[in-house]
């Protein structure tokens, strides 16, 4: 069992009893997981696994959004630049990339809010176009669903 971190992981983004959010509040999940990072490679039988931390707290709202951003986006850059490009990828994200959840339950123009997916989705997915990202393994969403775009499959996990 690897340990992805997620919305419910962030602690004291928004304290009920009205106190100072937390300055990090993916620290305790760290903490007791024992990692330096939220995001990090591992490599298993050729397949390069990238975990990614996709649950941005946001303090002024007292909430979070699903969201790569830059520092993160250019790891991803440098893990890439060492990967070989027929390398086998599967990216871990708790925010899903992808997904058809509300178009499904609502109807076919239903927007995605922000946390919902992963709102810079398109522009950390293109850093892969010269590689196999094979697989993008998702939580968040309380459904199961599968996508299969182009060459990647896309799953959710109902959390």
């Amino acid at each position: 069992v690897l340990p992805l971190l997620g919305n419910h992981d962030l602690v004291g983004v928004k304290p009920a009893d009205g106190s100072t959010p937390e300055a990090d509040p993916a620290a305790f999940f760290r903490e007791l997981f024992g990692l330096d990072s939220s995001r990090r490679t591992l490599d298993v039988s050729g397949v390069r696994f990238l975990f990614l931390d996709t649950a941005a707290p946001d303090a002024a709202a007292g909430t979070y959004e699903g969201v790569v951003g830059p520092d993160q986006r250019e790891w991803i850059r440098r893990i890439l630049a060492e990967t070989p490009n027929d390398q086998p990828i599967v990216l871990c994200s708790h925010i899903p990339f992808r997904s058809t959840f509300l178009q499904a339950k609502d109807g076919p123009t239903a927007p995605l809010p922000p946390n919902l997916v992963v709102r810079d989705a398109a522009e950390t997915l293109a850093l892969f176009d010269a590689h196999r990202l094979a697989l993008v393994l998702q939580g968040h969403l309380h459904i199961n669903e599968l996508i299969r775009l182009n060459n990647t499959t896309f799953l959710i996990g109902g959390a």
